[in-house]
C-alpha cells in the first residue's frame, strides 16, 4: 500500500489499509477475497473519517494484493486499486499484470497514434493522477483477476516510486540473474537510488519454488 496526501497523512493511510487487510487475511475459513473487499471498504471509511476530522483535502492509499491458494497451487489472485503494480517475471521478461488506475491509462484506452505515444511517456503528469484510491469514498472496488503460477516465477509488488523511475526493460534486467531474492532486491534498491529516487519507494519480491 502506498499512501497519498503527504507526510504522516499518507503513511497513516497506507498503514490503515495494511492493518485492515492483514486482519482479514488472518481470519480463518474460506472466502478471503470477500473478507479483503470488506476490509478495503472499512479502511476507506477510516481514512475518510480521519481526513474529515483533521481538515485534510487529500488523504488516501493504493493497494496491491497477491493471494495464493494452498488448494490450487497453479493459480493466484491479484487485486489492486491505484497505481501500485504487480509484475510477473518469467522467461526473462517483466510484465505488469495490473493496470494502473490513472487518468493517463484511462485516456490510452481511447487514444491512438501520436497521442498514445505521448501518454506512454512516464514523465507525463497525467500518469500521476489517480482515478481510483482508497479514501476517495467512491469507486473503491478492488480489481481482481486470476493469474497462472509456474515454478521459477518471480513476482514484484511495488509502489510508483519503483516503476515510475525504472521502465519494464530495466526491471527485467535486474531480475535476469540467478541471484537470490534478497540480492535482487538489493540490486533494485541500488538502481533506484542511483537514478535519484525522486519518490519514496517500497517493494516485495516473491519467488515460486519447485
Amino acid at each position: 500500500a502506498d499512501g497519498m496526501g503527504g507526510g504522516s497523512d499518507g503513511a497513516l493511510a497506507s498503514f490503515i489499509v495494511c492493518e485492515e487487510v492483514r486482519a482479514a487475511v488472518n481470519m480463518g475459513g474460506n472466502g478471503k477475497k470477500a473478507l479483503i473487499d470488506r476490509a478495503i471498504a472499512v479502511a476507506d471509511g477510516r481514512i475518510r473519517c480521519h481526513a474529515k476530522a483533521n481538515g485534510f483535502r487529500q488523504m488516501g492509499s493504493t493497494v496491491a494484493i497477491l493471494m495464493f491458494d494452498s488448494a490450487d497451487k497453479m493459480t493466484a489472485k491479484i487485486g489492486h486499486i491505484g497505481d501500485s503494480r504487480i509484475y510477473r517475471i518469467r522467461d526473462r521478461k517483466a510484465v505488469p499484470i495490473t493496470d494502473d488506475h490513472t487518468l493517463c491509462n484511462q485516456l490510452m484506452s481511447i487514444a491512438d497514434g501520436k497521442w498514445a505515444s505521448k501518454l506512454r511517456n512516464r514523465d507525463n503528469p497525467l500518469c500521476h493522477i489517480l482515478t481510483k484510491a482508497i479514501g476517495s469514498g467512491d469507486n473503491i472496488e478492488v480489481d481482481w483477476k486470476d493469474v497462472d503460477v509456474f515454478p521459477g516465477d518471480r513476482y514484484l509488488l511495488c509502489s510508483d516510486g519503483v516503476h515510475g523511475v525504472l521502465d519494464d526493460e530495466n526491471i527485467a534486467r535486474i531480475f535476469e540473474s540467478t541471484c537470490s531474492v534478497w540480492e535482487v532486491g538489493e540490486r533494485l534498491r541500488k538502481k533506484i537510488i542511483d537514478v535519484g529516487a525522486p519518490d519514496n519507494f517500497s517493494y516485495i519480491i516473491i519467488e515460486i519454488g519447485e
